[in-house]
């Protein structure tokens, strides 16, 4: 009988599969995600450079400023043109993810 001889530390091997490749592009701002609230809106904003960034009304985002921030919607303002950032789209047929922390069913042989 063969043994399983894969000496992947299971975390890894999770990553791995955890990771879609391509599915967000790289080389320019994404918005992430929007928090609406009468008190105050706020964004969460990939930047180019990777790093994830909580902006509100008023804050740069490069040399562009933030106007307003609406639920999928992130608007700047620079040199006196105006652009919207929007969420990507989720791919029709997407098969929902397994959150990290789920376990998964007991299975008896």
């Amino acid at each position: 009988m063969a043994q399983d001889t894969d000496t992947t530390p299971p975390a890894l091997k999770a990553a791995f599969e955890a990771t879609d490749l391509n599915v967000l592009p790289l080389d320019k701002a994404v918005l992430l995600g929007t928090f609406v609230r009468g008190d105050g809106s706020a964004a969460l904003v990939r930047t180019a450079s990777g790093d994830i960034r909580k902006l509100a009304r008023g804050d740069h985002l490069g040399y562009a400023v933030v106007t307003a921030i609406e639920t999928g919607a992130l608007h700047l303002a620079q040199g006196g043109m105006a652009r919207k950032l929007t969420m990507p789209p989720i791919q029709p047929g997407t098969p929902a993810r397994v959150r990290p922390h789920a376990r998964p069913e007991d299975k008896t042989e």
